[in-house]
């Protein structure tokens, strides 16, 4: 059967993906005027909000009415300092406790301990130099084609 093909060499398909984008186009410019000063309004309750919370993963997904949304965001704003003072707080005693650590070792122990992290360090970075650069040079794998399926003999 041979295929039909307008004049100008388009065919019905691309004649009605051409449509579809006209219409989604027009669509949109006519949403983006209607809805210009709406978006000017979200744009100034976002920066009188000034939260620096993002609501957690999947949040947003969950279908939360705006009320929920901003006690969500107001809870998360005012844990905020208190964790911040916390990590930090983790820190400084985290440092302690290795300064402690450190205090029980000999001067040798201490060198030798330095040398292997710098040795380490060295060779973490030398390993994602080398991977940035493989990953440059490779290309893709080729699948090979899947080997057809024997059959099991019967016996008997």
């Amino acid at each position: 059967m041979k295929r039909r093909v307008f004049p100008s060499g388009a065919s019905w398909s691309c004649l009605v993906a051409l449509a579809v984008v006209a219409a989604l186009s027009a669509s949109w410019a006519v949403g983006a005027e209607a809805g210009a000063a709406p978006a000017a309004e979200k744009s100034e309750a976002k920066k009188a909000r000034k939260t620096t919370a993002r609501l957690p993963m999947y949040y947003a997904q969950i279908g939360l009415s705006a009320e929920q949304r901003a006690k969500i965001l107001k809870t998360l704003d005012d844990y905020a300092p208190k964790l911040a003072d916390l990590r930090a707080q983790l820190e400084a005693m985290t440092k302690e406790r290795d300064d402690a650590v450190q205090g029980e070792l000999t001067d040798e122990q201490r060198q030798k301990l330095d040398d292997l992290k710098a040795a380490a360090k060295t060779k973490r970075q030398s390993g994602k130099e080398a991977n940035k650069e493989e990953a440059a040079q490779e290309t893709p794998p080729v699948k090979e084609p899947a080997s057809p399926k024997r059959g099991k003999k019967s016996s008997g």
